[in-house]
């Protein structure tokens, strides 16, 4: 090939992916000097640190993510590092050292900044599809993205038991949440039970939905069967429910 033919073609993979980026609705990118603007423990963020020019099925499920945050209406912002080590115009490698996400061989790589917390968490998990990575969210949220097993109105009412001053507050939300059982759609039941369950053990026990959710996380990623490990995802969907803004996770490992 001539040398002008190929520096069209590189000229047409930069246009191309450039024009990719402007088509990533909901991700909001960073960079050293915006990064503690954005990032300043005011709003829960989700940011990812990736290579500069990011492509592939990671990069689509991470803006299929990024949609379903927006439509879900929740006040997480997505948003993106792009990270480039070279000796020529390096892009954002102090701010990813600084989290240790620098290594390349290991993008992308995603953490969780909560609002008012002083440092993230980072996402441990093998799954980097779009619904890996909003179950992930929900836990370390509690935000409403309509997992598989979440109920909205029995949602509601998980966030409304963690927010009760004592048991008798607690109690009051279970009964709440027993009374609407009956009247919920027959493919909710299985997870309307679980979400009571789950309220009952909280009555006297508030620290059970977040020791549960620990539990079954470090339990998902081993070796099971397809099925168990589906229905142990459910439950964690709904332990989601219960995170709140009061919920404590554990701090990466900086």
């Amino acid at each position: 090939m001539t040398r002008p033919g190929l520096v069209s073609l590189v000229a047409l993979a930069i246009l191309a992916t450039l024009a990719h980026a402007i088509t990533d609705q909901g991700i909001v990118y960073l960079d050293e000097y915006t990064f503690d603007k954005v990032v300043d423990g005011s709003r829960d963020v989700l940011v990812r640190f990736d290579k500069e020019y990011a492509w592939g099925d990671e990069h689509d499920a991470f803006k299929d993510l990024a949609k379903k945050v927006g439509e879900a209406g929740t006040a997480v912002l997505v948003a993106s590092v792009p990270v480039a080590k070279r000796d020529f115009e390096p892009k954002n490698v102090a701010l990813a050292e600084k989290y240790k996400a620098d290594d390349e061989g290991k993008f992308p790589l995603y953490f969780m900044f909560r609002k008012g917390a002083s440092e993230p968490v980072r996402y441990t998990g093998a799954g980097k599809k779009a619904n890996d990575l909003l179950a992930w969210l929900a836990q370390n949220t509690g935000a409403f993205f309509g997992l598989k097993g979440q109920v909205k109105e029995l949602d509601a009412l998980a966030r409304e038991l963690v927010a009760a001053a004592d048991a008798a507050g607690r109690k009051a939300v279970l009964a709440k949440a027993e009374g609407l059982l009956a009247g919920l759609a027959a493919e909710h039941q299985e997870a309307a039970k679980y979400y009571i369950k789950v309220m009952g053990k909280a009555v006297t026990a508030p620290e059970h939905p977040a020791a549960e959710s620990k539990r079954l996380s470090g339990l998902v990623g081993g070796k099971m069967s397809d099925d168990k490990r589906a229905a142990m995802q459910l439950k964690l969907n709904v332990l989601a429910s219960f995170a709140g803004s009061g919920s404590k996770s554990d701090k990466s490992d900086l």
